[in-house]
């Protein structure tokens, strides 16, 4: 017997069950490429991350509560992580700086160029870094030592904060604003077009509130159905 793709689709979301510990995870299920059937551009005044972070969950969970939408998602939901290091206060006593710091990290894992040797055409680099499967764990960095202007060494945690922090491969921006992005799919016989304009008419005011947090630019909506593209032209001020 035929089944539709569709069905296999919902088949599988119901056998895989909750992911708790996943960030995001989409099934779709279309011919001729992945795109989602909504699209949201946006664009916000300020470049914080915690402040975007807050901006787009809001929208997502308004826009996940409709019926016939799933799989909602943004591009700042990457699932990577970074490590973000940050100088202490009072580091600046030791003559520590945060060029210090960052140029010993740089020498430990990717290492420091101690002599080159001619080879054919080519000169082969000798660098001088931390062994393979040191520089592969995260305790070697919470381990290492900071030397200092007079050749003292501190732990490195007690010059500098290191966090784990969202982290993205890639960053677009216009007019140095970040772009954006917030997908979704909609199940068969939803018309997205109709929610995204119902979203926009019942929290339009309650974004306008929230300026000082949330300031929309002109937001481009794509819709997008077979064989068709619908674009709405919006402006939050």
């Amino acid at each position: 017997r035929s089944i539709s793709v569709e069905t296999v689709r919902v088949k599988l979301k119901e056998l895989i069950g909750p992911l708790p510990e996943v960030q995001s995870y989409s099934l779709i299920s279309n011919f001729g490429g992945n795109t989602p059937d909504i699209q949201l551009n946006l664009r916000l005044s300020s470049n914080a991350i915690s402040a975007q972070q807050e901006a787009v969950n809001d929208i997502k969970k308004i826009l996940a509560a409709y019926d016939g939408i799933e799989n909602v998602r943004s591009n700042l939901d990457t699932g990577r992580l970074e490590i973000e290091i940050g100088l202490k206060n009072h580091a600046q006593t030791l003559g520590i700086t945060t060029q210090d710091i960052s140029t010993q990290v740089r020498q430990a894992f990717y290492g420091e160029e101690v002599q080159r040797i001619p080879r054919s055409k080519e000169d082969v680099r000798v660098m001088l870094r931390f062994p393979e499967d040191e520089r592969g764990r995260l305790d070697t960095l919470d381990d290492m030592r900071i030397r200092t202007a007079q050749g003292k060494e501190v732990p490195i945690k007690a010059v500098a904060d290191i966090r784990l922090v969202p982290g993205s491969s890639s960053i677009r921006r216009t007019d140095r604003i970040r772009n954006i992005t917030i997908t979704a799919d909609a199940l068969e016989g939803t018309d997205g077009s109709q929610i995204v304009t119902q979203m926009l008419a019942s929290y339009n005011e309650q974004w306008k509130k929230n300026i000082q947090v949330l300031n929309f630019h002109p937001m481009v909506i794509y819709v997008l159905k077979p064989n068709l593209v619908i674009i709405f032209h919006r402006t939050f001020y």
